[in-house]
């Protein structure tokens, strides 16, 4: 803060806008010379084996002199380096001719992760460390780390325990490096030895093959593993490739990228949970291929899918509903979940009509420590009749053709007579029929609307100010005939319903009159009696 010489007012300093050397007029300087010159750099350093490209972005800017470039410093020279850019352009790194899928790679500014003995012997950042299933250097054998940033690209750069790439030391890059455990290692070795080691030799056919099967095994790997709750299931204070390593291991699953291995992977499948995830994500992914075509496009997986299912076809059989095996429910009685769906009702209504008593017979099994309710089925069909004569607000809305407005109106006018159950407001659907049926048979119809004709829904846009009494006044003269009602042919709901001007004269008349009885009855409240003293 510093003060004002004349008034000793303190003012806030005066911060400086840095301005990157690449930026604004200069970058449009640079793009349009770089342009006339066939977009040939005075100086363009040759780029490394399998690196990344926002990290050669940063190494062609340094060695243009700019000391510490920014990420606008990078899209420049990525319009120079790349005038028409595929994915691997725009920072998402690409094996072979199809993209990765969004799942498998990592952001712009995500976490720079990398392996500190990568590292040491070439300081520039690799493609493959993108991917964020992929968690161990096979090469070196150390855990990726991530304490690695650059402002460039590089979300929170400037948190405490970071270096920047270009100025870390050897310690720095080696200090918390780690080891995986005998099994973690066994399953990355086993997973991701082949790709890293096609992306080393610099055969990119091969490593697009190998990536397509590899991240196929970790997306079946976490479907099965999530696919049962139990112990089993992956916790959340454990790694998840330590939990995927011994779960494989425990279940005799190999990981092993190739054709002939997921075959066996999946014929080796024993329990029906685990089959029937392994249908899901395989019908899934088929179904996200055909929308976008990646890398997965290139694997069989149709051919996968129907060899599944037609080894084992009792894993297309319905499921009981819940967790109680299918044999333990009772006879002619379905549960809780299988009678909402029979009804279709919304979720939670039902379990509010059996805390209400609404059944007369339900059954609760314990299981465990759960309990399970089943309903006579002969009661649930009873239950969906019963709420097939029932209609919703919305329902309301359209089968009136009215808005939010309209439908408070109604209400206000004794027209609607809500039932709340479950805390929502229900509406019987004969009463809306009954309604629409009365308008019917006073009104008198016409083949166009006339000039001299209103919609009904005058009403309700002019209630405002004027008193409920006149309305409910009017509401009974048009359904009783003492007052003049017109439909239109061929329209829906209120819509077709039509008053004329006299109509809706007689509803601002009665209005007024409702005013002043209100306003004469609270005068003679208020007015004192005149009592002759006795």
């Amino acid at each position: 803060m510093r003060m004002h010489r004349q008034t000793g007012i303190r003012s806030k300093p005066r911060l400086r806008r840095f301005r990157s050397p690449l930026s604004a007029n200069r970058s449009r300087r640079w793009s349009v010379s770089m342009q006339s010159h066939n977009a040939s750099l005075p100086v363009r350093p040759r780029r490394r084996p399998d690196e990344w490209t926002e990290s050669y972005l940063g190494r062609v800017a340094r060695a243009m002199g700019v000391k510490r470039p920014w990420r606008n410093d990078l899209d420049v020279l990525r319009r120079l380096l790349f005038p028409d850019p595929p994915s691997a352009a725009e920072g998402v790194p690409q094996y072979g001719h199809l993209p990765s899928p969004g799942w498998a790679v990592a952001g712009r500014a995500a976490k720079v992760r990398y392996c500190p003995a990568c590292m040491a012997e070439a300081k520039y950042i690799r493609a493959r460390w993108r991917m964020p299933y992929m968690e161990v250097c096979t090469v070196h054998h150390i855990r990726l780390k991530d304490d690695l940033v650059e402002p460039a690209f590089t979300g929170n750069y400037a948190r405490p325990g970071r270096y920047v790439i270009c100025d870390a030391t050897v310690e720095q890059l080696w200090e918390g490096a780690v080891c995986p455990i005998y099994d973690e290692l066994d399953h990355v070795m086993e997973l991701w030895r082949p790709f890293e080691k096609a992306v080393v030799a610099g055969d990119e056919e091969r490593a697009a093959e190998h990536l397509g099967w590899t991240l196929l095994v970790e997306r079946l790997l976490d479907a099965l593993a999530t696919s049962i709750r139990g112990i089993d299931y992956p916790p959340k204070d454990i790694a998840r490739l330590a939990h995927r390593a011994s779960w494989s291991k425990k279940f005799g699953l190999s990981a092993t990228p190739t054709k002939e291995a997921v075959v066996a992977m999946l014929d080796g499948l024993r329990l029906p949970a685990h089959r029937r995830a392994a249908l899901r994500f395989l019908a899934y992914q088929i179904k996200e291929e055909s929308r976008r075509r990646t890398c997965l496009s290139s694997l069989p997986l149709q051919t996968l899918h129907d060899r599944l299912m037609a080894a084992h076809p009792e894993s297309l059989r319905i499921r009981g509903f819940g967790a109680l095996p299918k044999p333990a429910h009772p006879a002619g009685h379905l549960s809780l979940e299988a009678a909402e769906a029979t009804i279709g009702c919304p979720p939670g209504m039902l379990y509010e009509l059996v805390r209400k008593g609404a059944f007369s017979n339900v059954q609760c099994i314990e299981h465990g420590r759960k309990r399970y309710k089943f309903i006579r089925y002969d009661e649930v069909l009873a239950c969906r009749r019963w709420f097939s004569s029932l209609m919703s607000i919305d329902e309301i809305l359209a089968h009136f053709g009215i808005d939010r407005v309209g439908y408070w109106f109604l209400l206000r006018m004794g027209i609607l007579r809500p039932q709340n159950i479950a805390c929502r407001a229900w509406f019987h659907r004969c009463d809306a029929q009954a309604f629409l049926a009365k308008l019917e048979d006073v009104s008198c119809a016409i083949s166009d609307q006339s000039a001299h004709l209103f919609p009904l829904s005058h009403l309700w846009a002019n209630r405002r100010g004027c008193s409920d009494g006149a309305f409910k006044d009017a509401f009974v003269d048009l359904v009783s005939g003492r007052r003049r009602l017109y439909k239109k042919l061929g329209e829906p709901g209120l819509s077709a319903f039509f008053l004329d001007a006299e109509t809706l004269e007689g509803v601002r008349r009665a209005s007024a009159a409702y005013k002043a009885r209100a306003l004469r009855a609270l005068i003679v409240d208020r007015q004192l009696t005149l009592e002759l003293p006795g």
